[in-house]
């Protein structure tokens, strides 16, 4: 019975440590995750520095998140540890694309 207190104890420890252990992994990962939108042109990012504000939901502004051909600006989570995308499919490749938005028709 002494055997199985000590085992409990000890393996209670090690799942705490564990526990411990991936939560400060996950913590670190979401510090080199920053989500912003970017202006885009055909299918080229057209620049790193962020938008000052979210493309609109209405559908009648210039650049909207309604769905149309032409897309105006996406909005990528960029992981610190890759090198900023230049084009849309490099950011679908390699970053996470959270929305896009397109000029209005």
């Amino acid at each position: 019975m002494e055997k199985f207190q000590k085992f409990q104890k000890h393996g209670l420890a090690v799942f705490a440590v564990a526990i411990a252990v991936v939560t400060l992994m996950s913590m670190r990962d979401k510090d080199h995750l920053v989500s912003n939108w970017y202006p885009v042109s055909g299918s080229n990012i057209t620049s790193s520095t962020p938008l000052p504000s979210p493309p609109s939901n209405d559908p009648n502004a210039p650049c909207s998140t309604s769905k149309s051909e032409d897309m105006c600006a996406i909005e990528i989570e960029l992981d610190s540890s890759q090198p900023f995308p230049s084009t849309v499919s490099d950011a679908q490749t390699n970053h996470t694309v959270l929305d896009e938005a397109y000029r209005e028709e």
